[in-house]
């Protein structure tokens, strides 16, 4: 049996690449419209819960020598 998480966004790097023509280099949100408004504040909300899905994968003890950015998926929420 394969057990895969539903992520209609798809790999990270495509998500992010999609976020470019709305990106403002800010801490500040003018609206919370997540189609409107990408910034700082979003960039480190990714990092974070990437960094606790590898501190959870590492609690498992799950190897993986190679992640990268088309491995990590974005689902509804971001």
């Amino acid at each position: 049996m394969v057990i895969m998480e539903y992520a209609p966004h798809g790999a990270l790097l495509p998500f992010l690449r999609g976020k470019r023509e709305i990106y403002d280099a800010s801490w500040t949100k003018t609206t919370n419209d997540p189609e409107k408004v990408f910034t700082l504040v979003d960039l480190v909300m990714i990092g974070f819960q990437v960094s606790r899905g590898m501190a959870f994968l590492a609690s498992k003890k799950v190897r993986n020598v190679h992640f990268d950015n088309e491995q990590a998926l974005t689902n509804e929420q971001k």
